[in-house]
């Protein structure tokens, strides 16, 4: 699956897939599946099985040994968890209801381009210290100083 291409060609040959194969020419399809796999390979086979069990100590430790911030290990259980619900509504209904679904999804903005859930919005990080925001703040005042005498 990590192949370069190999994701928009398997798209291609699913039906009534063809236009989700021009929209992740946009997406770095096979990055992002690199980092999803390194997250899932980083977790135990019982945190796989069931993700309820990941708590934020557990997602501090996946997300060290993916290698990314422990906001994307979270970012990927919201997807999941959410995923898991639709695959639940899809699963007694045919082929043509699903692709009906799978549309609606896309015009509601809940998957983006790649088929994949579209990403939550990310949080501003981790809270400044005063000492921390005063630096910033004489950092940004210097910067402010440069710009007005290079005018």
């Amino acid at each position: 699956i990590a192949k370069p291409g190999l994701m928009q060609k398997m798209m291609g040959l699913l039906p009534g897939m063809g236009e989700l194969k021009g929209m992740m020419d946009q997406v770095d399809a096979e990055k992002d599946m690199k980092r999803l796999f390194g997250i899932i390979d980083s977790m135990t086979p019982e945190e796989r099985r069931n993700p309820k069990v990941i708590d934020q100590s557990r997602r501090q430790r996946i997300a060290k040994g993916a290698g990314v911030q422990h906001n994307e290990v979270n970012e990927l259980i919201k997807q999941f968890d959410a995923m898991a619900s639709i695959m639940k509504n899809m699963a007694g209904q045919g082929i043509g209801n699903r692709m009906k679904m799978v549309q609606e999804l896309q015009r509601g903005g809940m998957l983006d381009g790649g088929g994949a859930l579209a990403k939550q919005k990310k949080g501003t990080g981790k809270r400044l210290t005063p000492k921390e925001r005063a630096k910033l703040k004489k950092e940004r005042e210097r910067e402010l100083r440069r710009r007005k005498r290079g005018k």
